[in-house]
């Protein structure tokens, strides 16, 4: 008896060391390296991407779940998320009310789990007022009430979308789509944004301003990344800066003057996160140079200094985001070509930087490398800074200009240089923006009026060309549903983004 069980246990050690040998293993089932020909392959890990998400409320999105080996024999997972901020079912995550979760999945074979963190973000706020017209250095693009997009002007880098390098000298529309909500001009390139917080760009990207991961250019709206949370959108000459609805600001293009602010002379072609701030409210992109607000009503700057633009009282170059003065009673901001012009919660205007046309309005043409009030008026609803000229507009809903007016874009029917404001028409502007050599504004019953250079047929009168300018006000077309128009409500210009550029390279 002894010597028969000891002849089994013999036998079941042959056994089993032979079916470990073929590649058993401690579950009787054939292991990854052993297993062919229907056997059991066992699963040795797992990975989901992307491993984190940020999501606006009511926002889905599929999550990805990669199962290791790939010829593992069960490839099934199961999905869990730890909050009530976000569902999963079969890993499409929805996101629910504000917040952080942790999505896990789980491989049914020997229980391997890899996380995704979702950050839950309120949906895009409507007290941001959408940037719905926009000038740039030879092209002008607009929306309608409807939501649909147009454009026209030069297009030889395929700034205007349509899909062609042809100049078009009356509005085209591009596309079919009805939900675009802002759109900003660069000099030579043009992003927008929908209403579902998708961003898009198109045009010159040889330095990475569409943020799209590469410097080709583009003849037709290109995604920028997947995120869905972005508010709001500004183009300056060959740079983009975008607002999250989380309060954090990203930009990308070129940035050999810091105007990235990253801290860093180095150009981006996907956006970069500008410092780990959550409280940044408005910005406006000029020519290589940044100013932004935060939700105190502080003024920050950064970028190309050379005229004192940044207002810090200094000539010198910033890569991050520097304080201007101390005061936290900022409106709203507009960057130039070299010049600055700001709102105080209480309606005054102040303006430093460049002067040599009499940009700042100060009556000399002396450069300012510190906030200067224009005057003593606190009536002053919207400013605009353009290359060398500026635009603003009183309570009242009369339009003023002073600047450069060698293309005739301060509309006073002259081509004389002003070194202060002049009224403009009428007194029922609601929304103006100025550009390189040309100006566009829209009136209270929704027209839309241009002046200045039409070289390229940037007015969107129908024509264009050589020497062709309008200093006066004209109307593009008799269409009365422009849109954006701003309601007489000057706390919504907390959040005015204004988007001007600027250099004529």
């Amino acid at each position: 008896m002894k010597k028969a069980s000891l002849h089994l246990i013999a036998v079941l050690v042959s056994v089993v060391l032979g079916f470990l040998a073929c590649g058993g293993d401690d579950y009787g089932r054939t292991r990854e390296d052993g297993g062919s020909n229907g056997q059991f392959i066992a699963v040795t890990g797992v990975s989901v991407s992307p491993a984190t998400l940020s999501l606006t409320i009511g926002e889905s999105r599929s999550l990805t779940a990669t199962v290791r080996p790939s010829n593992a024999t069960n490839q099934a997972v199961t999905w869990k998320s730890d909050s009530t901020r976000v569902e999963v079912v079969d890993g499409i995550v929805t996101a629910k009310t504000e917040g952080t979760a942790t999505i896990t999945v789980t491989t049914q074979d020997r229980g391997y789990d890899a996380t995704c963190v979702v950050t839950v973000y309120p949906a895009p706020t409507t007290n941001f007022e959408y940037n719905t017209l926009s000038v740039g250095n030879y092209h002008s693009v607009a929306l309608k009430t409807d939501g649909s997009l147009w454009a026209w002007g030069h297009n030889s880098f395929g700034q205007l979308g349509d899909g062609t390098n042809t100049n078009r000298f009356m509005p085209y529309p591009i596309g079919n789509d009805s939900d675009w909500v802002s759109v900003v001009a660069g000099s030579y390139h043009t992003v927008a944004l929908k209403s579902n917080g998708s961003l898009w760009a198109w045009g010159l990207n040889d330095k990475g301003q569409l943020g799209d991961g590469t410097t080709t250019r583009k003849s037709s709206p290109v995604r920028v990344g997947q995120d869905n949370n972005w508010v709001a959108v500004w183009a300056g000459s060959y740079h983009t800066v975008a607002l999250k609805a989380d309060g954090s600001l990203w930009a990308w293009g070129q940035n050999d003057k810091g105007q990235l602010g990253n801290a860093t002379y180095t150009d981006r072609s996907t956006p970069t996160r500008i410092a780990p701030d959550y409280d940044w409210v408005s910005v406006s992109a000029g020519n290589s140079y940044t100013v932004a607000l935060k939700s105190n009503g502080s003024l920050w700057a950064w970028g190309l200094n050379d005229r004192g633009q940044l207002g810090d009282n200094t000539q010198t170059n910033r890569s991050a985001p520097i304080r201007i003065g101390v005061v936290n009673d900022w409106k709203s901001v507009s960057a130039g070509g070299a010049h600055t012009i700001a709102l105080k919660i209480d309606g005054s205007l102040w303006v430093w930087g460049e002067n040599n046309y009499g940009q700042l309005g100060d009556n000399t043409y002396t450069n300012r490398t510190a906030p200067i009030p224009i005057g003593t008026r606190t009536d002053w609803e919207l400013v605009i800074a353009g290359s060398y000229h500026t635009m603003a507009i009183r309570k009242d809903g009369s339009l003023w200009a002073w600047g450069n007016n060698a293309e005739g874009q301060l509309g006073d029917n002259t081509y004389t240089n002003r070194s202060a404001g002049v009224p403009i028409g009428t007194t029922d502007w609601a929304l103006v923006r100025a550009g390189f050599g040309n100006t566009m504004a829209i009136k209270t019953d929704g027209s839309l009026w241009t002046w200045g250079n039409n070289a390229e047929g940037q007015l969107g009168n129908g024509a264009g060309g050589f020497q062709q300018r309008e200093n006066k006000p004209i109307p593009v077309g008799t269409d009365n549903d422009w849109g954006g128009i701003p309601k007489k409500d000057a706390d919504k210009y907390n959040f005015v983004s204004i988007s001007t550029v600027h250099c004529p390279n």
